[in-house]
């Protein structure tokens, strides 16, 4: 009798268990913040070069329901196997021993990636939109001759460099705020296409962070601005990408706006100093020429970067491939490989400015002593790399192609960083 005894005190104290297991699971589900637990992990996990396909995997939501429908019912099922048996009589333990509670307090030591914060200043983002929102409308039924007559582009360029440099406390000396270009001589050539494609990829990054701000607080766009962050993000991305660069960006603007970790991964990694822009590792200065035999799909690493994708620039152009810090969270070094295809309007007439970015007019090369021109560029490429050569990108370095994977500085940044 006496071992009946124990035998059903120990089935009725893993009754309990059980349950309080079961009704603690419910608890702690409770207090998960919605968006963490409706979130899936394909932000974590999907390739960022290309379309991530759907989990096959149980949600988190429903696998947590499903482990405490299970304790409930395991409750049950071991209350009327233990508790129910005859013969018992008396127990010598009736009430069950202490036991720790399972995930009633769980402890965070940081935030998870996905809900990182990015802290940033926007300065004079009511100004800034409310001038952005009326130059559209202005232009709104505009044909393309009439927004270039305008001056449509540039001024949207102003506004939108202009915006970006004052978050970051960063003056240039040869980017014309008011023209909306910069302009570069036989002398500093080099430096502004490198300011350029640092002022664009800083453009793209703060507009990025503006829809993550936005999408937490709304109050951040007051609807009497007339324009929203994602409006901004897609003025952004018209002036300065095309190509695969646009259509990546576009299918990542729900990623940047839940997550800020997709914006370090996709747009940049690192963090901007006051009073400067992002800090690209290396810088490739080349020149390409449009192939139109190459009918690759913007896809390809080896595709056209002047027609693929949307992208129709003729002849040849001054190119630059930067590499910057890519951050997905999860402690493996990684960079993300841009192309900005620079574009030299040989002369100082904004006429030649005003194009669409996708549409750019042929020029290249240093202007000649004395002269200078209108520049400005656009992202057409966008890859993320973790040192590894089996994605067959590559840079430009002068005429010549160069892997990725093999320069010294992407060898050294993998290196130091593991």
């Amino acid at each position: 009798m006496k071992k009946y005894s124990i035998f059903i005190a120990f089935m009725c104290n893993l009754c309990y268990d059980i349950a309080n297991w079961a009704e603690k699971s419910k608890e702690f589900y409770n207090k998960i913040p919605d968006n963490v637990r409706e979130r899936t992990p394909s932000v974590m996990v999907y390739n960022p070069n290309n379309p991530s396909g759907s989990s096959k995997e149980m949600p988190r939501r429903d696998f947590i329901k499903f482990g405490a429908k299970f304790g409930a019912i395991a409750a049950t099922l071991a209350l009327a196997a233990g508790c129910g048996a005859q013969k018992v009589q008396s127990a010598e333990q009736t009430t069950p021993a202490p036991t720790k509670s399972i995930g009633t307090e769980p402890v965070t030591k940081s935030p998870t990636p996905e809900t990182q914060e990015i802290k940033m200043e926007f300065v004079g983002l009511k100004d800034f939109a409310e001038n952005l929102s009326a130059l559209k409308k202005e232009f709104e039924n505009a044909t393309e001759e009439e927004k270039q007559k305008g001056e449509f582009y540039t001024k949207r360029m102003g506004l939108l460099i202009g915006w970006s440099h004052a978050n970051h406390g960063f003056k240039s000396e040869t980017f014309d705020y008011e023209k909306g270009v910069w302009f570069a001589t036989a002398d500093n050539y080099k430096e502004v296409q490198s300011e350029i494609a640092n002022s664009i990829m800083t453009l793209l990054y703060d507009s990025a962070v503006l829809t993550n701000a936005c999408n937490n607080d709304k109050s951040l766009l007051p609807p009497e601005t007339g324009i929203t962050a994602d409006d901004v993000m897609a003025e952004a991305m018209d002036a300065f990408t095309g190509g695969y660069a646009k259509s990546e960006l576009k299918r990542k603007l729900n990623n940047f706006k839940e997550y800020p970790i997709a914006i370090k991964t996709s747009i940049y990694g690192g963090t901007i100093e006051k009073g400067k822009l992002i800090d690209p590792i290396t810088e490739y200065y080349g020149r390409r020429t449009r192939n139109n035999f190459n009918t690759k799909d913007a896809k390809d690493p080896d595709a056209d970067l002047l027609s693929a994708g949307g992208m129709n620039a003729g002849q040849t152009h001054d190119t630059l491939d930067l590499l910057v810090p890519s951050d997905m969270g999860d402690d493996i070094p990684r960079l993300s490989k841009v192309s900005v295809l620079v574009v030299n309007t040989e002369s100082e007439d904004l006429q030649y400015s005003n194009k669409p970015a996708e549409k750019p007019v042929n020029g290249y090369g240093a202007p000649e002593d004395g002269r200078r021109v209108a520049v400005f560029g656009v992202v057409v490429d966008q890859r993320i790399i973790d040192g590894t050569c089996v994605d067959g990108f590559y840079v430009v370095d002068g005429d010549e192609k160069k892997q990725v994977c093999k320069l010294p500085e992407v060898i050294k940044y993998c290196k130091s960083n593991q």
